[in-house]
């Protein structure tokens, strides 16, 4: 038994067709989802098709949480698909079983791990789908085989650092844009200006390509109905904006961007 994982399209329908046209002579037996089918690219609807016409099974990422998670849920479920929240199902192949069990976004949704795996037989194999990997070290310690997780866009391995000025200064000196997500408007003028002291200490003046900064702009038909709508952006990431980046900026050489996918075989 051969499971296609598939995980963070964002809506992005070229990188998945890619990967999907990349794996066409790939003997999987069943495909599941890890969330974030939405978010980012421009092509939720037909993302969300292509999706709930392979996989078994998904459950939600931090983006499919903040955006409307009964829109996106309905949008699986009414076509068969089970969204897993904090449940599992079995996987069966003749005598064989082994369990999946979904746990609910842990950034935005309502985790519990008791109600996930609850009814599973202690000694039978379960895997955990958990969209943000780091709840690891806590399911270590649990009767679970397997963690499977996406999130973190080609690598599951947290750099100390990340975030702080010195990687902030290091992104400065070497060209790389950094990108503000919502940050306090008196810290954002520090943090440009860290970086353009480390950009002058190299040898250049940074531009407006080398910063991007989210900003959050609603569009309803009245005021009233923006106001509203907006309501439940105030906290999250929705997406941000485009600036020029070096390809393998948010992903190591080899991997699609917008699109992950892993097969995982059974015996």
């Amino acid at each position: 038994m051969r499971l296609g994982i598939l995980s963070d399209i964002h809506a992005n329908y070229e990188a998945l067709s890619a990967v999907l046209e990349a794996y066409t002579h790939e003997d999987i037996t069943e495909y599941y989802c890890l969330g974030d089918t939405v978010g980012y690219g421009g092509s939720p609807n037909e993302c969300a098709e292509v999706v709930r016409g392979l996989a078994k099974a998904t459950i939600l990422g931090n983006h499919d949480a903040i955006t409307n998670p009964p829109l996106i849920i309905r949008a699986f479920q009414d076509h068969g698909i089970p969204v897993l929240r904090n449940t599992s199902i079995p996987l069966e192949r003749g005598s064989g079983r082994i369990w999946l069990a979904g746990i609910d976004d842990l950034l935005r949704g309502t985790p519990r791990i008791d109600l996930t795996l609850q009814g599973i037989p202690p000694d039978e194999t379960t895997i955990l789908l958990a969209h943000e990997p780091d709840y690891a070290d806590q399911v270590s310690l649990l009767p679970v085989d397997l963690q499977l997780s996406g999130h973190s866009h080609g690598g599951q391995i947290w750099i100390p650092g990340i975030g702080s000025p010195e990687t902030l200064e290091w992104s400065a000196r070497h060209h790389y844009p950094y990108i503000y997500l919502e940050t306090d408007p008196q810290v954002t003028v520090q943090m440009t200006e860290l970086y353009n002291k480390a950009a002058a200490e190299v040898g250049y003046r940074p531009g407006p390509q080398n910063f991007g900064y989210l900003w959050r702009i609603h569009v309803q038909d009245t005021d009233e109905k923006a106001n509203e709508a907006g309501k439940g952006f105030l906290i999250g990431n929705a997406g941000i904006g485009r600036v020029p980046m070096p390809g393998d900026f948010m992903a190591p050489a080899g991997k699609k961007n917008g699109v992950i996918i892993r097969v995982w075989e059974f015996k």
